[in-house]
């Protein structure tokens, strides 16, 4: 799922309700097979006739859901309704061939760039693990809203090296949870099982997040250096006959193959990534995810001066050029809260004096967030 080169993809997961409004569903955290761990089941229509699932608010071209499609019990089980900002509602399905499994199982069409609200309604059993879209902003805005891009591993910037890597659209299909089958994001992999492959991707920011598919129903190890700006870790992965997750027949998507550092400051990185050892298993990449960082200004430009030889005249440019530098300062600090501030009002759609989730306010967007019901 790579994107143009104007645009950037931003991971929402289900659990921010600066973005989402779940009206009928059920919240679960603490699983493992899902993007931090949470994930949200659409439940029965109520007996009150209220058939929406969630409402999705985003500013963005278009939006993509994944999650785990309904279990086939009706013909209304595949089938979902889509209203897009106020709209006429529409009709569509999960286009999935085996359902359960667990995918993206709506894509919206493409729009113009800006503030959308999407309600999905008529959702029977199916979930919402994350949400990806794509957005013209630039990664300074996306940074100054704390926002989380997410890269796919056929994404350019990552630079493949070695023998045996394979790109594969092959899905994975796991007897935990009903043999749900697992297709991966983007629709696609990155794998290996030779020694020496690696791999090396450069971002700018921090909180760096490596995922794969890690298939607990193979025995074996593999052992993968990760080096982060030249600094050397060793992960060590063993899969035996007495582990739970083998016993049950995991494969697990969404796996933290590596995380770094807390405390790494915001800057240019370079993550490489290497297997170093391995027997009977695979090193599968499948997305990363980053919190951008604004891109350093460049220094200021200074004007050379003529050197002068009377004191009284260099003690002058000397005071002089101070006071011109604080108020340069003074002035370049009131651009920066100007833009800061129209960048935050741009970023996020919601209002009525709500705040998002890292506490910037949004009343300034115009429009209703959420109707009121009556």
């Amino acid at each position: 799922m790579t994107s143009p080169s104007s645009q950037i993809s931003l991971i929402l997961d289900d659990s921010n309700n600066a973005f989402f409004h779940f009206d009928n569903s059920t919240a679960s955290t603490n699983l493992p097979l899902y993007y931090l761990g949470t994930l949200n089941v659409a439940g029965s229509p109520t007996t009150a006739g209220n058939t929406t699932f969630v409402e999705i608010l985003f500013d963005g071209s278009s939006i993509a859901i994944f999650g785990t499609t309904a279990t086939p019990q009706t013909t209304l089980s595949e089938e979902f309704t889509v209203i897009i900002d106020n709209g006429d509602p529409y009709t569509t399905s999960y286009s999935d061939p085996s359902p359960p499994s667990y995918r993206q199982w709506y894509q919206s069409p493409l729009l113009e760039d800006g503030t959308h609200n999407i309600t999905l309604s008529n959702v029977f059993g199916a979930s919402i693990d994350y949400a990806v879209i794509q957005t013209d902003v630039s990664t300074n805005v996306a940074a100054e809203a704390e926002q989380i891009i997410i890269v796919d591993s056929n994404d350019p910037s990552i630079n493949y090296a070695g023998r045996g890597w394979t790109e594969t659209t092959d899905t994975f299909t796991s007897s935990y949870e009903n043999a749900v089958t697992v297709v991966p994001y983007g629709n696609s992999t990155h794998k290996t099982s030779t020694f020496g492959s690696s791999f090396s991707f450069d971002f700018t920011g921090n909180e760096l997040t490596l995922y794969g598919v890690f298939d607990y129903t193979r025995l074996g190890i593999m052992n993968v250096t990760f080096s982060l700006d030249g600094f050397t870790s060793s992960t060590f992965y063993e899969v035996l006959p007495v582990v739970e997750n083998f016993l049950d027949g995991v494969i697990q998507p969404n796996f933290p193959l590596y995380t770094s550092p807390n405390g790494m400051l915001a800057g240019l990185h370079t993550l490489v990534v290497e297997v170093v050892a391995c027997e009977n298993l695979t090193l599968t990449l499948d997305y990363f995810t980053y919190a951008p960082a604004e891109a350093a200004s460049s220094p200021a430009t200074e004007s050379s001066s003529s050197r002068k030889s009377h004191a009284g005249a260099i003690a002058g440019g000397i005071v002089g050029g101070l006071a011109f530098l604080l108020i340069t300062a003074l002035i370049l600090d009131c651009v920066r809260r100007r833009k800061r501030q129209l960048r935050r009002n741009f970023m996020y759609p919601f209002q009525s004096n709500a705040l998002s989730s890292n506490g910037i306010p949004l009343a300034s967007i115009q429009g209703t967030a959420f109707p009121q019901k009556t």
